[in-house]
């Protein structure tokens, strides 16, 4: 999962795109990595949060998601990113910057994020 998300860096950001070479949105780049490494995850960022076991931040292992509700448009989660390891995720994070990693921060703990395990 993490291999196929980072080969995905710099791709840019399409509302509704799931092409790791053309465009992807946060869920987009969540699923065709997972659907890479062989696990099938439904479209939409909620969906994907809800797809496996809530965990806290300080647990987090490569491959687990990072899921946010930062947004009153639908329950639960609204952005979502795969951590990789050593306190960092991989991100479509919105229009005009592309695929990227960044370091897990403050930022993330006041959104109240929280880790998504999809398998023991």
């Amino acid at each position: 999962v993490v291999d196929a998300a980072r080969g995905a860096l710099g791709t840019p950001y399409v509302w509704g795109g799931n092409s790791l070479q053309n465009g992807v949105d946060c869920s987009g780049l969540v699923q065709e990595a997972f659907r890479k490494a062989g696990i099938s995850l439904p479209r939409v960022s909620y969906q994907q949060a809800n797809s496996g076991t809530r965990i806290p931040l300080k647990a987090l292992r490569p491959g687990d998601l990072v899921a946010y509700d930062n947004s009153t448009r639908n329950p639960g989660a609204d952005h979502i990113a795969i951590y990789i390891g050593n306190g960092q995720i991989i991100e479509a994070p919105r229009p005009g910057i592309g695929v990227r990693i960044r370091r897990l921060g403050a930022y993330d703990r006041q959104a109240g994020a929280w880790g998504v395990r999809m398998s023991g």
